[in-house]
């Protein structure tokens, strides 16, 4: 097997071995330990050279056991031979004596003491720069991610806005339309072929039809129509049809006024040019108003 990096390190140090090669394992950076990745049977000296053979770099875990001993020597002289960078990360503040200064000493370091894993992404960085290759050769392991707690919080935040802009435009939008339906006049909705004169009274008629203009003086209904009289034209009762051409206000015998407008219709009963009973009738052949006749 193929491995990106071969940690050189004392077993005296293996539990900060461990912490180092999880992390760099989840951050997609295989990693050679003897201890976990040597299996039973396998001669040891054989694994060690073909693993320095094919990593790409390798990581000196440096303390003072490290630096007392002697077995590292020669996985350092090895990875030498073979031009493979290294990179020292000092878990103590120890000083390299022996072979180790003859081979560590001019070579760039991380100071990584007195708590080794606050500097362990500090390491993954420099591990990928010296072989960014290492990113193209795990596409497989995905790595983990930080997100800033302002990052989660912002998309939080924009999850709700977009909700509540949701829940109104869906929500308000129907509202407007039930309130467009109720607003619609009723008295558009009714057929001339269905009113019922029995039924139908003047107080059902919606108030936003029916206006008053106070300002205006009373029009009686004109006398040049189709009629029948029955007696003296002065206080006689008729019979009119009678088209308007402008607003104009309709007042009944006991002296109610309605408004009527350009285009409406009057069929009833008028007498002295006083409206005793009768119906205003709309273009579209709605009935507006009807008038019942009333004792006086």
């Amino acid at each position: 097997m193929i491995y990106d990096v071969f940690i050189s390190y004392s077993t005296n140090d293996q539990k900060v071995v461990e912490e180092l090669s999880a992390y760099l394992e989840r951050n997609g950076i295989r990693c050679f330990v003897s201890s976990q990745s040597i299996p039973k049977g396998i001669d040891w000296a054989e694994a060690i050279t073909t693993a320095i053979e094919n990593c790409r770099l390798m990581i000196v875990v440096f303390s003072e056991h490290f630096n007392r001993s002697k077995h590292v020597d020669r996985e350092i002289a090895l990875c030498i031979q073979e031009e493979k960078p290294i990179v020292t990360f000092k878990i103590q503040n120890a000083t390299f004596t022996g072979t180790k200064k003859y081979y560590l000493q001019n070579l760039n370091w991380i100071e990584a003491f007195p708590h080794p894993e606050k500097y362990f992404e500090n390491l993954c960085s420099n591990v990928r720069t010296l072989a960014p290759e290492i990113c193209l050769s795990t596409p497989h392991q995905k790595v983990k991610k930080k997100y800033p707690i302002k990052f989660i919080y912002y998309t939080l935040a924009g999850i709700i806005i977009m909700a509540l802009l949701y829940s109104w435009m869906f929500y308000g939008n129907k509202t407007e339309r039930v309130l467009d339906d109720i607003s619609t006049p009723i008295i558009d909705t009714i057929q001339m072929d269905t009113i019922q004169p029995d039924t139908i009274e003047i107080d059902a008629i919606q108030p936003d039809i029916i206006e008053v203009e106070q300002s205006s003086p009373p029009v009686n209904v004109p006398n040049t129509s189709t009629t029948n009289s029955n007696k003296d034209k002065n206080n006689a009762t008729e019979t009119v049809t009678y088209r308007y051409d402008h607003t104009d206000i309709l007042t009944s015998l006991s002296g109610e006024q309605f408004q009527v407008e350009a285009g409406d219709r009057f069929e009833g009963e008028v007498k002295a040019g006083k409206v005793i009973t009768g119906k205003v009738i709309r273009d579209d052949k709605t009935v507006k108003i009807f008038l019942e006749k009333r004792n006086n």
